[in-house]
C-alpha cells in the first residue's frame, strides 16, 4: 500500500524574534515571548460548505533566540478573510479558544455557505503586546455531489432515455432531498433538450432524455446534470458521453471463450462455443466444426481442407459445444506463445464463424511482502503481509523462513497463501540502490524461502529475493487499533517513535541546538487528523505520542476509507508525519434482497378466482368427465370492484396449459388488448401456451365460437385432447373446448 499523501497546510514552524537586540543573557528571565511567539497549524487545506474545518494549533513563545516554550491560557482566534469571501453582506462570527498547559488548542471553524473558491482563514495569537497572525489557504468544495447514471452509454437517435441523478450533501454525507436538478443533452456545446427534476427523500431523481436525430456514427452529445442549492450555490456538475447505436436486425451469432485466462507450457485448456438465434435464444442441434492451433499455425482456407483438418461437433440443448486443446509444451522463457480455437457454422444462410486466443507461458511462483505503512520505517517493529502464490498465480499453502537484516522469522501461509510478519527494523536499515525493482530508491532485501517441500513450488529451487522500500525520512508509525470503525465511535490510535528518531530528526545545521527543540515536540504531543476520501469532511485531536496513545473521534455519516495523517511541531525544520488509513463502515448497514419470479411484467390488478360456469349461467365446479363438453370456466376478479372494472373492459378468451397447477388472471387493459389478437396467434401455433384474443360479438353459443376460433387458423373445430380448461379440469382429467370470460 504506498504511504498517503498529507494535503495539508501548516507543518512548518519559523521563530519570529523581537526586534530589539539584546543578547541572550539581558532577556534572560523575562517573559516567554521577550524574543517573539509563533503558531504550528495542522489543518486540512479544503473542506465543503456547511461542515467544521479542524484546525490544531500550538502556541509557542521565544524567551530567547534560540529556545521556546509552549504558551499556557493564550487566546487563540481564528476569522475567515472578507476578501475572499466574494459577495457577502456580513462575515461570519470569529471562533476563539484558549490553549491549554501545554499551548495546544482545537477550534472547529464552520466553512461559510457559497460556491467554490479559494478562501483565506486568518488565526490570531496574542500575548501581551506581542501578536502573530498566520494565514491558511482552503479551498471551499461544491456543496452537492451529483451522480449521474444511465442505462447504456450507447443510444438510439429518435428514442429517449432514462437517467436517474443522486444528489448526497459533502457536508454530511447524506441524501439531499427536494434539490432541483437540472438535466441537459448538449449537442457541440448546445443544449438541445433541457429538464429540471426534484431529488425525493432519498435524494434520487428519474428523468426521461429524448435523443435527437443523427445518421452520423461517429457523432457525440454530453448529458449533464447539475443540481442547486437553497442558496443558489450550484454543484459539482456530472456529465457522461453519449454516442448513437446503429439498430440493425436480429441476427445469429456465434461466440467462443477459453475457460483460462493464461495457460502454462503443457496445459489442457477447455474451450466452449455458444451459438444463439437473433432472439438471443440457443441453437441446438447445429453442425459446428472446430479447429485449434498454437501461435504460428492458421485455419485452412479451402474447403475441402477445413472439411479434413477440423473437428466436427453439433451444438446441445443450451446452444453450446464444449472441447479441450493442450497446449505447447515448449515455450520461450519470457517470451511465451498463444493458443488458437475458430469455429465456423452455416445458419440459416448465415455463415457463422469466432475465434478466440489464450495466451500460453512459463510462468514462475512468486512472493510479495507488503509493510503496514507502504515503506519500512527504521527502527519501529512492524508487521508485514507475505503473500505466495504459486506458478498458476493460486495461493501457496506452507512454512516459510523470512531473513532480512535484522529479520529472522518462520511463518506459516494460510489457505489464502498470506501470513503475518513482524519485523524490528535497524535504524540504520536501508541502502540507496541504482539496479533491481528498488532502482533509484533507498531498499532492503528480504530472502523468502520453503521451510520444506511443497508440491505448489516443485520446480523453484532458489529462494525469493525481495526488495521492500524503506522510508529513511519517517521517524514514527501512526497505527489504528483496528483497521475498521463504525462511524461515531472513537479511534483508538498510537504513534509509536522509531528508536534513535530523535538523532535523526534533530538532524540541524552546524551551530544549532536541537535538544530543546526535540523536548518541545515531545510535550505537545501529535497532531492526528482523520479525512475523507473527498477531502470534503474532516475531524482531528491531540494525542500523547508513544503507547499511551489517544482517540479520535469518527464523524457521523462518514462511509468509506478515510485518510489519517499525524505531524509533531520540530523548531526550525518540517514536522515529524506519519500516516494510515482507516476503513469507516455506517452504523446501520443496508440489507438487500432479491428474489427471482416467473411470469412477465402485467398491469396490477386484484387476484383472480377462477370458476366454472354452465352455458345457462349456473355456477358450478370445473366439469369433470360426466360433465357436457359445453360447460365453460371463466376467470372472475375477487373485488367487486375489480369485477365491475374487468366487465366495462370486455372479454378474452384463453387456453391454458394441461401442465398448470394454477391460474392467475389479471385485468387486460384496453392497450393490451387491442393488440392481442396478432400475438395470440402465432402464439397458440408454437405451444400450448395460455393465448389471450378479443372474444367475438354477440351472443353467439361457445361451440360457434370455438369453430370459428378454429377455422381462422385452418384447424378441426375440436381442440385437441391434451389441452384442458383449468387446473381443476385438468386433475380431474378433463379436455374440453375453454372460453375464459371475466366476469
Amino acid at each position: 500500500m504506498p504511504r498517503p499523501s498529507l494535503p495539508l497546510a501548516g507543518l512548518f514552524l519559523v521563530a519570529v524574534l523581537g526586534a530589539a537586540a539584546t543578547s541572550d543573557a539581558a532577556t534572560d528571565g523575562r517573559d516567554a515571548v521577550a524574543r517573539g511567539l509563533d503558531l504550528f497549524v495542522h489543518a486540512p487545506d479544503r473542506g465543503a460548505p456547511g461542515a467544521t474545518l479542524p484546525v490544531q494549533v500550538l502556541a509557542l513563545g521565544f524567551p530567547t533566540a534560540v529556545t521556546l516554550r509552549p504558551l499556557e491560557a493564550v487566546t487563540v482566534e481564528a476569522t475567515w478573510d472578507p476578501e475572499h469571501l466574494g459577495k457577502v453582506s456580513a462575515v461570519p462570527p470569529p471562533v476563539r479558544v484558549t490553549t491549554d498547559a501545554k499551548g495546544r488548542a482545537h477550534l472547529d471553524v464552520p466553512i461559510p455557505e457559497g460556491p467554490e473558491r479559494e478562501l483565506r482563514l486568518l488565526l490570531g495569537v496574542r500575548a501581551g503586546d506581542r501578536q502573530r497572525t498566520r494565514t491558511l489557504t482552503v479551498q471551499r468544495l461544491a456543496p452537492l455531489q451529483v451522480d449521474l447514471h444511465v442505462p447504456d452509454t450507447r443510444v438510439v437517435p429518435g428514442s429517449a432515455m432514462s437517467a436517474w441523478i443522486t444528489v448526497q450533501s459533502q457536508a454530511s454525507g447524506q441524501p439531499a432531498p427536494r434539490v432541483p436538478v437540472e438535466v441537459s443533452l448538449l449537442e457541440g456545446g448546445v443544449a438541445r433538450h433541457t429538464a429540471v427534476v426534484t431529488t425525493d427523500a432519498a435524494g434520487v431523481a428519474m428523468t426521461r432524455v429524448p435523443v435527437p436525430w443523427i445518421d452520423e456514427p461517429g457523432w457525440r452529445w454530453i448529458l449533464r446534470a447539475r443540481a442547486r442549492g437553497a442558496a443558489g450555490a450550484s454543484s459539482n456538475a456530472a456529465e457522461i458521453s453519449l454516442s448513437p447505436r446503429e439498430e440493425t436486425p436480429g441476427a445469429p451469432q456465434m461466440l467462443a471463450e477459453w475457460s483460462e485466462q493464461d495457460l502454462r507450457a503443457g496445459d489442457r485448456a477447455s474451450y466452449v462455443i455458444r451459438i444463439r438465434d437473433g432472439a438471443g435464444q440457443p441453437v441446438a442441434g447445429l453442425p459446428v466444426r472446430i479447429w485449434t492451433g498454437p501461435k504460428g499455425t492458421s485455419p485452412p482456407e479451402d474447403s475441402a481442407a477445413w472439411e479434413k483438418l477440423t473437428t466436427p461437433a453439433r451444438t446441445d440443448a443450451a446452444g453450446e459445444v464444449r472441447g479441450a486443446a493442450t497446449a505447447p509444451t515448449t515455450v520461450v522463457q519470457g517470451a511465451g506463445t498463444t493458443l488458437r480455437v475458430v469455429a465456423r457454422a452455416t445458419f440459416e444462410g448465415h455463415e457463422l464463424e469466432r475465434e478466440a486466443t489464450v495466451s500460453v507461458e512459463s510462468p514462475t511462483s512468486e512472493a510479495t511482502l507488503l509493510p503496514e505503512a507502504g515503506a519500512i520505517v527504521p527502527g519501529v517493529a512492524q508487521r508485514m503481509l507475505l503473500r505466495v502464490r504459486d506458478a498458476r498465480r493460486k495461493p501457496v499453502q506452507g512454512t516459510f523462513t523470512v531473513e532480512g537484516d535484522g529479520l529472522q522469522a518462520a511463518v506459516t501461509t494460510d489457505a489464502y497463501g498470506e501470513a503475518e510478519v513482524t519485523w524490528e527494523a535497524p535504524v540504520e536499515l536501508g541502502a540507496f540502490r541504482n539496479v533491481g525493482p528498488c532502482a533509484g530508491g533507498v531498499a532492503a532485501a528480504v530472502r523468502v524461502r520453503p521451510a520444506g517441500e511443497l508440491p505448489a513450488l516443485a520446480s523453484r529451487r532458489e529462494p525469493f529475493a525481495l526488495c521492500v522500500s524503506v522510508d529513511r525520512d519517517a521517524s514514527a508509525l501512526l497505527r489504528p487499533e483496528r483497521l475498521l470503525a463504525r462511524a461515531g465511535d472513537a479511534l483508538p490510535l498510537r504513534v509509536i517513535d522509531a528508536s534513535g528518531a530523535d538523532a535523526r530528526a534533530d538532524r540541524r545545521p552546524a551551530g544549532g541546538r536541537a535538544g530543546d527543540g526535540g523536548r518541545a515536540a515531545d510535550g505537545a504531543g501529535w497532531s492526528v487528523i482523520v479525512q475523507a476520501d473527498n477531502a470534503a469532511r474532516a475531524a482531528s485531536a491531540w494525542i500523547a505520542g508513544g503507547p499511551e496513545g489517544g482517540a479520535l473521534g469518527l464523524p457521523e455519516g462518514a462511509a468509506g476509507v478515510w485518510t489519517l495523517s499525524a505531524a509533531a511541531p520540530r523548531p526550525g525544520a518540517a514536522a515529524r508525519q506519519a500516516g494510515g488509513a482507516v476503513l469507516v463502515t455506517p452504523r446501520v448497514l443496508p440489507r438487500l434482497e432479491a428474489r427471482m419470479t416467473g411470469g412477465r411484467a402485467a398491469p396490477r390488478a386484484a387476484p383472480s378466482t377462477w370458476t366454472s360456469r354452465s352455458p345457462t349461467g349456473a355456477a358450478a365446479a370445473c366439469p369433470g368427465p360426466s360433465r357436457p363438453s359445453s360447460w365453460i370456466c371463466t376467470v372472475g376478479a375477487a373485488s367487486a370492484a375489480s369485477r365491475r372494472s374487468t366487465r366495462a373492459r370486455g372479454s378474452a378468451r384463453a387456453w391454458s396449459s394441461p401442465s398448470a397447477a394454477a391460474l392467475s388472471w389479471r385485468a387486460i387493459p384496453r392497450s393490451i388488448r387491442s393488440g392481442a389478437r396478432s400475438s395470440a396467434r402465432g402464439r397458440a401455433r408454437r405451444s400450448h401456451r395460455r393465448t389471450i384474443r378479443p372474444a367475438p360479438r354477440g351472443r353467439r353459443s361457445t361451440r360457434r365460437s370455438a369453430r370459428s376460433f378454429a377455422r381462422s387458423r385452418g384447424r378441426s373445430s375440436k381442440p385437441p385432447a391434451t389441452r384442458s380448461g383449468c387446473a381443476t379440469c385438468a386433475a380431474a382429467g378433463r379436455a374440453a373446448p375453454m372460453h375464459g370470460t371475466p366476469s
